[in-house]
């Protein structure tokens, strides 16, 4: 009789015993329960905000009546507005050419230039010369950047890009592709030239 006892309040002591570890790991169990909402976005995007014409003797196309904001003619930037190309007649030895442009982040992702190039091949008829913020921009022979060498835009950075092109004072000058004034005979160098900058994640 007494072992029956026995078995019955072992029996009623583990109950009791489940009951209570069930409602402790219940009360744990809320009291771990942690919530959150956030979100983590980062963006790229880095290309030409403007791209104009800044030559003080206006030898190529005026800007449009946008000011700068879309080029005009004789500029054009791709789809993406990361290269730009240019296009221009020169005429007599000692006419320049500038372009100004802006190049902007418009990411929260820093972007550091890798690579810098033009199309136009270096000749003893026309120098150019690209500065990006007042250093020359210079690359090697597969286009990585040498100078400058450690320009980074963070969110809203931009950085300036003065293009100068100058027709050379040289004895034998290249003979003239373009019909300016339509009169059937070419009075004018046409010059074409794209301009693009790399940038990579920093």
């Amino acid at each position: 009789m007494n072992e029956k006892k026995t078995k019955n309040v072992v029996i009623i002591a583990l109950c009791i015993t489940l009951i209570f570890m069930g409602v402790g790991f219940a009360i744990l169990s809320q009291n771990l329960t942690i919530n959150t909402t956030g979100t983590i976005s980062s963006s790229w995007d880095v290309h030409y905000d403007s791209f104009i014409d800044n030559t003080a003797t206006g030898i190529t196309a005026t800007e449009t009546d946008n000011e700068g904001t879309v080029p005009g003619d004789g500029i054009t930037l791709d789809e993406s507005r990361h290269t730009a190309t240019v296009k221009f007649n020169l005429v007599k030895p000692g006419d320049a050419v500038q372009y100004k442009a802006v190049i902007k982040n418009y990411g929260s992702i820093k972007a550091g230039l890798t690579t810098f190039s033009t199309t136009l091949k270096d000749n003893e008829f026309i120098t150019r010369t690209v500065t990006i913020d007042g250093t020359d921009a210079t690359s090697d022979a597969s286009n990585n950047i040498l100078t400058p060498s450690n320009l980074v835009l963070s969110q809203n950075n931009t950085a300036e890009v003065i293009v100068t092109y100058r027709y050379n004072d040289v004895t034998n000058l290249p003979e003239f592709n373009k019909d300016v004034d339509s009169d059937g005979n070419n009075d004018a160098y046409e010059v074409t030239d794209t301009i693009t900058f790399g940038f990579v994640q920093k």
